[in-house]
């Protein structure tokens, strides 16, 4: 995912002991990629994938033969680019038995809610089974630390609302100096390539889902593929996403109005104050 246009509900973990194990280290520069924490995996995990268009046609019957259990799939690059693969996409994971999840590629120069509302509109009401939305956060399009945090913010209380969903947050620790130290509370899913165990981000202590290549090989997948992991088993990925909302057939508990069409933008402030939320940014 880590784009080609370049492209904490976190498992229990025995941090110091992983990240002794990896040789990682609690530095006092979130900034600093080199000495950001190492966790490792804190014992089995399931294989998975995330794709876009890039991939072409995909054989979805293939790839869960192939052991690979989970998958995000872009719905976009922002609100100027939708995904030509989606659709298809969605449909053919589901079908397959593939454990699916939606992923937008953020652009912080656009309006955060607009961001949101395309994503919830294209997802449709999530089955009991999906995985929560991701919001991709790896540029700032120039944005200051503050204002990027606030767009962040603001998508993912949108997208929350509109599907009673706790969103997952993909980043990595080279953001740590832009993301800051506010979001830990939502599940992380880290990009970290070709390393035994990935640097956190910020002041997450542990991870629910790793990408760890962005040039794997798949079955029923011609191009290169980014690869992941998620912490765990497969009943732990069915207990995550029961634990961010999902497992029943309405996740909020009440009805299902209005989760197809996103939310109002006038009752969530995008604009330049994002007054009302009680911010206490670094």
């Amino acid at each position: 995912m880590l784009k080609k246009v370049l492209a904490a509900l976190a498992v229990p973990v025995a941090v110091s002991a992983a990240a002794a194990a990896c040789g990682g280290a609690t530095s006092s520069d979130p900034t600093s990629q080199d000495d950001a924490l190492s966790v490792c995996a804190a014992g089995s995990t399931l294989k998975g994938i995330d794709v876009s268009y890039y991939q072409a046609t995909i054989d979805w019957d293939k790839v869960k033969a192939s052991g690979h259990d989970f998958a995000f799939i872009r719905v976009s690059d922002g609100t100027k680019f939708e995904d030509p693969r989606f659709d298809a996409n969605w449909s053919g994971a589901r079908d397959a038995g593939v454990v699916r999840g939606a992923y937008q590629y953020f652009r912080p120069s656009q309006d955060p809610v607009a961001q949101a509302n395309l994503l919830v509109d294209k997802m449709g009401t999530l089955a009991p089974d999906d995985l929560p939305p991701v919001l991709d956060v790896e540029v700032t399009e120039g944005l200051s630390s503050l204002r990027l945090q606030q767009k962040v913010h603001t998508w993912l209380v949108t997208v929350e609302a509109a599907t009673g969903r706790k969103p997952i947050v993909y980043t990595m620790a080279g953001m740590s100096g832009s993301i800051g130290t506010q979001f830990t509370a939502y599940p992380l899913w880290v990009a970290n390539w070709g390393v035994k165990c990935p640097r956190m981000p910020s002041k997450w202590s542990g991870w629910k889902f790793w990408q760890g290549s962005d040039h794997g090989s798949v079955a029923g997948i011609h191009e290169k593929v980014d690869t992941d992991v998620f912490n765990g088993t497969m009943a732990d990925l069915q207990a995550f996403i029961a634990e961010t909302g999902g497992g029943s057939s309405s996740p909020d508990g009440g009805d299902e109005a209005g989760r197809d069409g996103g939310v109002d933008p006038t009752q969530v402030d995008a604009g330049d104050t994002d007054a009302g939320y009680g911010y206490a940014w670094d």
